[in-house]
């Protein structure tokens, strides 16, 4: 019986038949993928999966009917991603079947799991667009390793794990692949039981009704998330022992696989709309500095980090108690353990302190949204007078309260990029902003302060409607487009010469 109701098995496993084929002289008694296949089920408080594996069919046999309902009645797909499977017409078959029978959003296939048999850098150009879109998140488990100066990399476990030099990097391997799989499974089952319930209260949903692929951590719940930072293949287990400790404490993690792999461009999308759902970005670090993305100088976690801390977001670090500083080859990533945030403890301690840390931030965050909602009057504007001297900044708040307006601002202790203060709570209500720019000599820091704050209304989707810039009358008459190269109609200067210029910007927002 399979442990999500409704599907005739849970695990359908989608492999090239080359890789299940035992070599001349080994002592295993089953092929790689047969092995892989059974010791997922395995492993204290392991889900008992039902899985199928083909070992009948060999390439060219039809794709008939029996196969394709097999395909369909699976709760979740596992491909084992290798040079051969890629290359594959028969896996991209099975994979595009899958898909298009059992996923709502083709591009982003949630009941997929994609192992990494070899680095997917290393898989032929372009290859299927299917393969291709399951690089970003879907790749949760990799079981390669790629020695110093070694031309090719090492398959874990082969021949057989008792036979192999990477024995204990494939059985944590097969940990982390597990409950993988294991958390989908429930997600999945999950669903179905919501499903279940509905249809026993409901004569809308036919009998028929299929079960929907499983929500993705972001579209299940609007709660913020960790960003559990990548890590180096060292560090791998203590990450997922992390990530399964905040998982059962009902915390979001994100992302669900890794960031190595990708694009500049696609690492930079995929990071920054993981900040945007976090609350607290977490980073695990070693000796080891890293890989590096694709077009990038940077390694990961120097990447990851500097990206963090421009957010800005809340950050802790962790590094073992013993590791010593001065034995760091890389300055740069020495550097990583000199900041504010690192801790140097044993991990069951960094653990409760990361829990303790994201709820403090949540409670922190509903107080600030409870009091933007039931305290804010319909006239918020946000005002940036950091730069005015007293007696302007006096002036123009006096202007706003008389206006009726509620005015907030940064407090003056919090820098741009305060680890925890909360600017998108502050900024949400606001109907309009005004930042004062009386002295040149203070542009290339208007610059930045303005540039700042409006990318945080556009990065958080705030109904901000327009942004004034308040100038002294000595800048009347100058062009935003070359003092800050933004040339919008939704961002004005107001002329510090005319009380009524502000009154009129602020009467005039939608």
């Amino acid at each position: 019986m399979s442990f999500v109701p409704g599907f005739d098995y849970d695990v359908f496993v989608s492999y090239a038949h080359a890789d299940n084929q035992l070599p001349q002289g080994t002592a295993a008694r089953h092929g790689w993928v047969s092995a892989l296949s059974h010791n997922l089920n395995t492993g204290i408080g392991a889900v008992h999966k039902t899985i199928f594996i083909d070992h009948q069919l060999r390439p060219g046999d039809p794709f008939g009917d029996e196969l394709r309902t097999k395909v369909a009645k699976s709760a979740v797909l596992v491909i084992l991603l290798s040079r051969t499977y890629a290359e594959s017409k028969w896996c991209g078959i099975e994979l595009d079947h899958f898909i298009r029978t059992r996923s709502e959003d083709v591009a982003h296939p949630r009941n997929v799991v994609a192992v990494e048999l070899t680095p997917f850098s290393e898989l032929e150009t372009n290859p299927d667009s299917h393969i291709a879109n399951l690089r970003h998140e879907l790749i949760l488990a990799q079981f390669w390793a790629k020695p110093i100066n070694a031309a090719d990399s090492e398959l874990f476990g082969w021949p057989s794990p008792q036979e192999s030099q990477y024995r204990t990097e494939y059985f944590s391997a097969v940990g982390r692949l597990s409950a993988a799989i294991d958390r989908r499974l429930r997600t999945i089952r999950t669903d179905h039981s919501a499903l279940v319930k509905q249809k026993s209260i409901s004569v809308d949903i036919p009998a028929n009704a299929t079960i929907p692929a499983p929500l993705s951590q972001t579209e299940k719940s609007d709660a913020p998330a960790i960003l559990l930072a990548d890590v180096t293949d060292d560090l791998a287990d203590d990450r997922e022992e992390l990530r399964t400790f905040l998982e059962k404490e009902g915390v979001r993690v994100l992302p669900e696989g890794v960031y190595v792999g990708r694009s500049k461009a696609e690492f930079e999308q995929a990071f920054d709309a993981h900040i945007q759902q976090s609350i607290l970005f977490v980073q695990l670090l070693s000796r080891a500095a890293g890989q590096k993305i694709r077009d990038l100088d940077l390694p990961v976690p120097q990447l990851q980090f500097a990206r963090a801390k421009a957010a800005p977001i809340s950050m802790l670090q962790w590094g073992a108690p013993e590791l010593k500083i001065e034995q760091i080859r890389d300055p740069a990533h020495a550097d990583l353990f000199r900041t504010e945030h690192i801790q140097l403890s044993n991990l069951e301690q960094f653990k409760s302190q990361v829990l303790l840390r994201y709820q403090d931030l949540c409670k922190a965050r509903r107080a600030s949204t409870k009091i933007s909602a039931v305290a804010a009057p319909r006239n918020s504007i946000f005002l940036d007078d950091a730069l005015a001297d007293a007696k302007v900044g006096q002036k123009l708040r006096d202007l706003l309260k008389g206006e009726g307006c509620e005015i907030r601002s940064m407090p003056k202790n919090a820098g741009l990029g305060h680890n925890g203060f909360p600017l998108t709570e502050l900024l949400r209500p606001c109907r309009g902003a005004v930042l004062v720019y009386s002295d040149r000599k203070d542009q290339i820091t208007a610059f930045h302060r303005l540039h700042y704050f409006i990318n945080q209304v556009a990065d958080q989707r705030l109904s901000m409607s327009r942004w004034g810039v308040y100038v002294g009358e000595h800048l009347a008459g100058i062009d935003l487009r070359d003092e800050f190269g933004i040339d919008s109609p939704d961002v004005v200067t107001i002329s510090g010469a005319d009380d009524g210029a502000l009154l009129n910007f602020v009467r005039g927002l939608a």
